[in-house]
């Protein structure tokens, strides 16, 4: 499996056709991936950015591309709108240019610990507030040995295609062997089966969704699972579902009570 590794921002390079690339990946081809911060815009709940990745060894006329992506937040996924090749390396030159639109293709959601992962996550994250990408947590359960603590967040909960999908928080009490402290993860549960699976997952090196992503070798998580009876993970449906059934009224209400609970067993 290819091992993805995090840059630390350090490679800054100004362009007159695009803003400034900010190198944020590098995979096991020694590629490097950019993204375009400075051209990075939001319009109709949607954001679009550049992507580019400049390659290091080369196999046909294109030694650089870059991308143009239409990105859904709310929904973790994304579209491709334009594509440019170049002949030089960091989109240098006059582009080899495709309308990707005319293509027509779905949405895609990206294998989690992908580059388009992480280039999705950095556009969301600087597209909107950390707030309004995952919203507030709310603690649901907690491990039975006392390992870690349940969260998710209740305005995230959408109805989809025969299911609903929320985000949700696990904070690990010590390290695990990956030196992960928290999880983040979008969630969808089928309400009428009582399963639910992975649609993406983020991993942290420190508690509550803060500090540096943490990767570890990994596939999108995407098989349906019925959890054990009393579970973490039961709770998660349970709540989720119960959840999608109230007002907005009623939400509201729930949210003050259980806030406060929270705060008097903190």
């Amino acid at each position: 499996m290819k091992k993805i590794y995090l840059l630390l921002f350090s490679l800054i390079l100004p362009f007159s056709s695009y803003g400034e690339w900010v190198g944020f990946v590098t995979d096991a081809n020694k590629n490097i991936h950019y993204v375009d911060f400075d051209e990075m815009t939001k319009n109709d709940g949607y954001i679009y950015y550049w992507e580019m990745t400049n390659y290091a060894n080369p196999t046909d006329r294109f030694l650089s591309i870059a991308t143009y992506h239409k990105a859904d937040c709310g929904s973790y996924r994304y579209k491709d709108i334009t594509f440019n090749g170049y002949t030089q390396e960091m989109a240098q030159g006059e582009p080899e240019t495709m309308d990707l639109t005319i293509l027509d293709k779905d949405w895609t959601s990206p294998v989690a610990g992908s580059v388009a992962d992480y280039s999705l996550d950095l556009a969301c994250r600087s597209g909107a507030s950390i707030k309004d990408f995952y919203g507030d947590w709310y603690e649901v359960s907690t491990h039975v040995d006392g390992s870690a603590i349940f969260y998710m967040d209740p305005d995230s909960i959408k109805e989809e295609d025969g299911y609903i999908s929320f985000w949700t928080l696990i904070d690990y009490v010590k390290d695990s062997s990956d030196n992960i402290r928290s999880q983040i993860s979008r969630r969808h549960v089928d309400c009428d089966q009582g399963i639910l699976r992975n649609e993406t997952e983020h991993n942290y090196d420190e508690n509550m969704g803060e500090g540096e992503v943490t990767i570890r070798e990994q596939i999108k998580i995407s098989e349906w699972i019925k959890p054990p009876s009393g579970s973490n993970y039961e709770y998660y449906i349970l709540m989720g579902c119960g959840i999608n059934n109230l007002s907005d009224e009623e939400l509201e209400e729930i949210k003050i009570e259980w806030k406060a609970e929270m705060e008097e067993t903190s």
